[in-house]
């Protein structure tokens, strides 16, 4: 029962999953007038703009700050940068870099209070070197890691923007930074991203993404994919280097960048290199993957030799024994049945057997991003047909003859689903999900469905086993839109069979795919009905039968008598003209009065009468 009303609400959808964000550490989000902070929107491509938040509490930009500490005598030194000494401050500008960022991160208030006003001062004195110095702190082997982290958090947020936004204060700082500065912070940055400590080249990887997204598009750092690309050529490279190469070219392909296509086509090489080479670490291999997931997107798809170079990349990488590699791949395939769903005719055959491999092996073996790959295909394929439909002048493009093969093909292995939903966790979600697909497929091919669907529940409905028939009444639910009614009349009888069933589970599946069935299709009005009058009596019968079932049950059937007297709505309101329920008005009164008095009879039960009375 539980099953059928997740499915039903289709709450049970998994969320297409997000690359996981890599600086993000727990905690409340620093003011916006922050330097550390961006409260900016989320990108398209992911959770890529978190702002720097810590574990600890952070003051209010409107409380009261601490106490200024005195200035020295004679300000001298620098902060790893030359600071301005006739400009006014309050910072200590000898004061180690370094020492702040690890004084930001400090659990004594007092302390991180400090060491936010001065890391803000700072920034406000001289703009330039403050950013310098921080992709020193970045670059720096000496610097501890969480300094090193934090600095790259700060240098992200201070340069964040797109190149589109005009007013962006961020983008006209960096436009405007002297060239010099500009050139040996890019230089750092791409120092960084050889470094052996992950928290300092994730940093740098994605600081490289957002100076990239200024600076390409107004034609500048036009070396950049040059320099990453030697990253990946590179005789000896080491793996972190590649990881990190990659990692910063997946953020980079986010959004749009304004690439010639041949610069285009040389990352996507490299990519499909570093996935295929057998000798390269699976983390190298993983990061290929999930770049390509984003530069796919701008690629010449259409172009057959490109595309097949990309499929067959994307395929070996699903037959990976690495989970992770797997669960990649199919996000792959995902993000490119989103877009060019209609040139996947020819490895339709191939992502099918795949499916039917990772359902066998369940979540580890990438089940549900299996699942969710046909769930994208189906949706499109809904999503054009609704917008040729509503647009008279437009010409249809929407051709799923080719997807109607595969998808039949797809349908017996969704509903060998319905024997593992009890299992665990995972076996529920891959049921829920399959189940979604399976309702989806039914609407994508519609009366193609109903033989597929039928073979499976005339096997399994009269079966020993109780799960079987549970399995068997189930599937009926999920083919209920799309297939035509006169294709599915035969599963009211089936249905009324299985509503006297011995087993509870099995009962209220059948009351609750009757009153679906109630819902979507019956309309006495239409030629063609889901059931004659002859059918009304026994209909009766069961229901008031089962609206004296245990509270789950008599809900449903409460419900299921609102649908179908619902049905007769539009006949009985014309004047004069009585429906086919009249006859059966007074047995189903006392059926529903029976049923609430029941409900009151303990304050547990009270929520079956609210069926019943609107039933009423």
């Amino acid at each position: 029962m539980n099953s059928f009303v997740k499915f039903l609400s289709r709450s049970g959808r998994f969320p297409r999953s997000d690359t996981e964000t890599i600086l993000h550490r727990p905690g409340p989000r620093l003011p916006p007038e922050s330097p550390f902070s961006s409260d900016g929107p989320a990108e398209a491509g992911g959770e890529r703009n978190e702002a720097c938040s810590f574990r600890w509490k952070v003051r209010s930009i409107a409380d009261p700050p601490p106490e200024p500490r005195p200035l020295p005598e004679k300000e001298t030194g620098s902060f790893r940068g030359k600071v301005r000494s006739s400009a006014p401050a309050t910072v200590d500008t000898t004061m180690s870099l370094t020492k702040i960022l690890r004084d930001a991160q400090d659990l004594d208030d007092s302390i991180r209070y400090a060491a936010e006003r001065d890391l803000s001062e700072l920034q406000q004195l001289d703009f330039p070197n403050f950013l310098l110095s921080l992709s020193a702190e970045l670059a720096s082997n000496e610097c501890p890691p969480e300094c090193r982290r934090l600095a790259g958090i700060i240098l992200k947020n201070s340069v964040e923007g797109k190149y589109s936004e005009d007013n962006n204060p961020h983008i006209k700082q960096w436009i405007n930074l002297d060239p010099l500065i500009k050139s040996q912070i890019k230089e750092s940055l791409l120092t960084t991203l050889g470094s052996l400590v992950p928290d300092a080249w994730h940093a740098s990887s994605q600081v490289i993404a957002k100076l990239a997204y200024i600076d390409i598009p107004s034609r500048d750092w036009q070396d950049l994919i040059g320099r990453l690309l030697g990253n990946m050529a590179q005789q000896g490279a080491s793996p972190p280097l590649q990881q990190a190469t990659l990692e910063a070219l997946e953020y980079m392909f986010e959004e749009f960048l304004g690439l010639e296509q041949d610069k285009i086509d040389d990352v996507l090489d490299a990519l499909i290199r570093a996935m295929n080479r057998a000798e390269q670490s699976s983390q190298v291999r993983l990061a290929a993957v999930k770049a390509l997931q984003n530069v796919v997107m701008f690629s010449n798809f259409a172009n057959d030799d490109c595309r097949n170079c990309i499929m067959t990349a994307i395929c070996d990488a699903a037959k990976s024994d690495g989970a992770v590699i797997k669960h990649a791949a199919f996000g792959c395939l995902i993000a490119i049945a989103s877009k060019y769903y209609r040139m996947l005719e020819p490895y339709t055959e191939t992502i099918l057997s795949l499916t039917t491999e990772a359902l066998k092996g369940g979540v580890e073996s990438g089940a549900l991003q299996c699942i969710e790959f046909w769930i994208t295909i189906c949706e499109k394929v809904i999503e054009l047909r609704k917008q040729n439909k509503h647009d008279a002048h437009a010409i249809s493009t929407v051709d799923c003859s080719f997807i109607e093969k595969p998808l039949s093909s797809l349908v017996p292995v969704l509903l060998k689903t319905l024997f593992k939903k009890e299992r665990d966790d995972d076996a529920q979600a891959i049921f829920i999900s399959a189940m979604t697909c399976l309702d989806l497929v039914a609407i994508t091919i519609g009366d193609a469905i109903v033989p597929i669907a039928m073979q499976f529940v005339e096997v399994n409905i009269k079966a020993s086993d109780w799960q079987s028939r549970w399995a068997a009444t189930f599937a009926i639910a999920g083919i209920l839109q799309g297939p035509s009614i006169e294709k599915l009349s035969p599963v009211v009888r089936l249905l009324l069979d299985r509503m006297e069933d011995r087993n509870v589970e099995v009962r209220g599946t059948a009351v609750c795919t009757l009153r679906r069935v109630f819902d979507l299709l019956h309309s006495p009005a239409c030629a063609n009905r889901i059931f004659t009058y002859e059918n009304l009596p026994r209909i009766v019968d069961v229901l008031g039968l089962r609206s004296k079932d245990v509270p789950e049950v008599s809900e449903e059937a409460c419900r299921a008598i609102y649908f179908l007297a619902k049905g007769y709505e539009s006949i009985s309101s014309e004047l004069g003209h009585s429906s086919e329920l009249s006859p059966f008005l007074s047995d189903v009164f006392d059926v529903l009065c029976s049923t609430s008095a029941l409900a009151k009879e303990t304050p547990f039960r009270l929520p079956t009468s609210a069926p019943a009375y609107e039933a009423l």
